[in-house]
């Protein structure tokens, strides 16, 4: 059984592209995710080409309205609904690439041999080199949609200019007669340069095609005759051996397909139809997994960028595969978006949705623009793109040296701790299972292989699971959030917890510094840091006067990173660096180390007192459950330090004598306050004007 979300989406193309169907000049489609009954999450595209054979977008609206939300099983669904199997296949949990040692490299090699698209007529003629010099290799060429003298003159034109290394597809979509196809191949035989000539007749005239196949030296390619599955089976077994072009997402269930191309030993392409990124994603995914010798026609970026977006949407969204659908939806249809928390009070929201950027240096990119508030109740918005967001991911991926990244999310996905778990997820080709924290809690795990998960969580949740010895299996938990104390970190390290000590915020897509597993449980040089930076980043101490820091000399702490954000909304930030709040230092060996928060610095008597550090000694001496230590406005001290704490009254120890120990007098709370519970967002951080209100009315 699977819940079935889906959201339509619909934009124009900044380049309209002409066929011999006509003018194409918008695309809509239509986002679709699955999760299963363990949480398991997925995300799956319908982008339907109903002149090439699939479904129409009405058809397949139809279809997923009448499923009510839910379906029983994925493999079935109609073979009349081929866009719809493909996208019910790539979103149900199941669907993984082979996991091999190669497979990294070999994705990262297909992105780099995308064929590009060229313009139709005499722009060609000079649009070539742009991509040339970019690395493309492989340029597709659309024909049949002019006067076939002129079209021939340019062709022969182009391929004068094209270098040795270049190859050209041609694209007639089935728009020549006969004898004009004759009349192109004639000229393609004395051309070097001419990987194949693509579906020159109309699927009709399928012998004409197999005929002209075994008379010209030129390769032919069949693309509209082979749209379907179904057309594909059909295709070879009349005797095709010329080209196949692919085109994954209307090609009905990959599954299928891969197991076809495994059995014939088919020359293959694989191409786009100008999805959205989630069904691009999908299509690159397939082809990845099947393989082809020559480049992907997947170069189709130019004609869906560049358009000013058309406005804002909001999403406040409860429900994981609602929000994610949305989420990707307002993508593809070209807005920026505005993630919201749903649990927040209303005078918290801003209503209504903020206007278009003023700024045309940021109007043509859209912009996620994620909420942060830290610890304080004035939301503010920091701005990202998908690059910023992506860049986060792959450094992530690096820095843990791994293909795939499948993630237990007990986060929301409103906040970057969330939304980048799905994205590590979905970008990598992993596995989202979303799962509540409350069962998690209680015991309550999934019924999926551990060992293959990251963990996110903040200090004070490891400390409610620290006894479970089911952690043990994870392949990592990450830990950040909020500064974790050293008899938490010391009994983590005690039962070998795959612990990753995390450094990062919303304003850097989560994080830039990360303690991997292994440095953790060894312990060596990495004690009491945060990692290293990952390899987006870069990370510069400065002393208050802006003077740099030598190893170990703590100071302020500049971020340099590819995922920095690009300002607060709907400010551009135009400083190279971000600088939060907080204080830290790197040792010899490159390791952050964070010391404190500058705003939280609690100022007594004149001296600079960092709560982490009392907190961290007062856990070391105290059985507490939950711990805060903050700055109350005192008229003789300045500020007067207050430790308040959940757990057993604290009376019959002599902390003062305990504090003597590991801390001068200045730095001994004067107050000590017992409460229930220590408000925290849903995050885990101290909600800290909640907190000064709870010990004004003690």
């Amino acid at each position: 059984m699977f819940k079935v979300s889906f959201q339509p989406y619909s934009r124009s193309f900044s380049i309209p592209l002409k066929t011999a169907h006509g003018i194409w000049s918008v695309r809509a489609g239509i986002i679709v995710a699955l999760m299963d009954e363990q949480g398991r999450v997925g995300l799956g595209e319908i982008a339907p080409l109903p002149w090439f054979g699939s479904e129409t977008m009405e058809a397949a609206t139809r279809f997923l309205t009448e499923l009510g939300g839910v379906i029983e099983d994925w493999r079935t669904v109609p073979d009349s609904l081929p866009c719809c199997q493909f996208a019910f296949e790539m979103a149900a949990p199941v669907f993984k690439a082979e996991d091999d040692s190669k497979g990294l490299e070999r994705q990262k090699d297909l992105r780099t041999l995308f064929a590009g698209l060229l313009p139709t007529g005499a722009s060609a003629l000079t649009q070539w080199k742009v991509l040339y010099e970019s690395g493309v290799r492989s340029f597709k060429w659309k024909i049949g949609t002019g006067e076939i003298a002129d079209e021939l003159d340019l062709f022969k034109q182009l391929c004068k200019s094209l270098p040795h290394d270049a190859l050209l597809r041609l694209d007639a979509n089935g728009g020549l007669s006969l004898a004009g196809a004759r009349q192109w191949l004639e000229e393609c035989d004395r051309q070097h340069c001419v990987e194949f000539l693509e579906q020159p007749l109309g699927i009709e005239q399928f012998d004409d095609l197999l005929s002209l196949s075994h008379n010209f030296r030129t390769l032919l390619a069949l693309d509209e005759s082979i749209a379907t599955y179904t057309q594909l089976e059909e295709c070879y077994a009349r005797g095709w051996r010329d080209v196949f072009v692919i085109k994954p997402a209307i090609a009905g269930y990959p599954s299928r397909l891969k197991k076809f191309c495994a059995q014939h030993s088919i020359d293959r392409v694989f191409s786009s139809v100008f999805e959205s990124p989630v069904g691009f994603q999908n299509a690159l995914q397939v082809a990845n997994l099947i393989g082809s010798d020559r480049a992907l026609g997947f170069g189709t970026a130019r004609h869906l960028e560049g358009m000013e977006p058309v406005g804002n949407i909001e999403i406040c969204e409860k429900d994981p595969i609602e929000f994610l659908v949305k989420f990707w939806g307002a993508i593809a249809s070209n807005h920026h978006l505005f993630l919201r928390n749903p649990n927040a009070p209303a005078t918290h929201v801003l209503s209504p949705v903020p206007a278009p950027y003023p700024s045309p240096q940021i109007s043509t990119q859209i912009t996620i623009n994620i909420p942060t508030s830290g610890t304080t109740h004035q939301p503010k918005f920091a701005t990202h793109t998908l690059n910023t967001l992506s860049n986060s991911v792959h450094a992530t991926q690096h820095h843990f040296q791994t293909q795939r990244i499948n993630c237990l999310c007990v986060l929301p996905l409103h906040h970057v701790s969330g939304l980048m778990q799905h994205l590590r997820s979905h970008l990598t080709q992993g596995q989202l299972l979303i799962w509540d924290w409350k069962k998690l809690e209680n015991g309550d795990l999934p019924d999926v292989q551990l060992e293959t998960m990251y963990l996110s969580l903040v200090p004070t949740q490891l400390q409610k699971l620290i006894h479970r010895p089911e952690l043990q299996r994870f392949k990592a938990i990450l830990i950040g959030g909020a500064p974790p104390w050293n008899s938490l970190l010391q009994r983590a390290r005690t039962q070998n917890l795959p612990i990753a000590l995390t450094y990062g915020m919303t304003e850097t897509a989560s994080q830039i510094a990360t303690l991997t597993p292994d440095e953790f449980r060894s312990g060596n040089n990495s004690v009491g840091s945060v990692g290293k930076p990952l390899p987006h980043v870069s990370i510069e101490i400065r002393d208050d006067r802006g003077i740099l820091c030598k190893p170990g000399e703590t100071g302020n702490i500049s971020i340099y990173a590819t995922s920095r954000m690009l300002g607060y909304f709907p400010n551009l930030d135009r400083d190279s660096s971000f600088q939060p709040d907080d204080l830290g230092y790197l040792d010899n060996d490159g390791y952050l180390h964070i010391v404190g928060r500058s705003s939280d610095k609690i100022i007594t008597g004149g001296e600079n007192v960092y709560p982490s550090e009392i907190e961290a000694t007062i856990r070391s001496i105290a059985p507490v459950q939950d711990l805060c230590v903050i700055g109350v406005d005192d008229e003789t001290w300045g500020q007067v330090i207050v430790a308040v704490y959940v757990g057993d009254s604290l009376l019959d120890i002599n902390l003062d004598q305990a504090l003597s120990e590991s801390l001068p007098t200045f730095k001994h709370p004067k107050h000590w306050i017992r409460v229930v519970a220590i408000p925290r967002n849903a995050l885990g951080k101290i909600d800290r004007p909640s907190l000064l209100q709870l010990i004004q009315t003690r």
